[in-house]
């Protein structure tokens, strides 16, 4: 399924909550990632992203779109309204 998320987006800066995101992503993905300046920092990034500091955004979804196309079932799609 695809995944599409239509919304605002705006940046994290609240130092509590950057701190909260960064707890997540060490807890799930064993990323060594910091807060520092307001902005992610790490010993390594995904090298689609760029080098090192990240500035997280969060998204506030109006709408969600999920888009199947498999054979089995054909094509298909979803709205979620917010």
């Amino acid at each position: 399924m695809h995944i599409v998320l239509d919304g605002l987006s705006s940046k994290v800066s609240d130092p509590g909550l950057l701190g909260s995101i960064a707890d997540a992503y060490r807890a799930k993905y064993d990323w060594n990632v910091t807060v520092a300046g307001g902005k992610f920092d790490a010993p390594y990034g995904a090298p689609t992203a760029g080098t090192p500091p990240y500035q997280p955004y969060e998204i506030r979804p109006t709408a969600v779109f999920g888009f199947v196309n498999d054979s089995a079932l054909g094509p298909s799609s979803t709205r979620w309204r917010f």
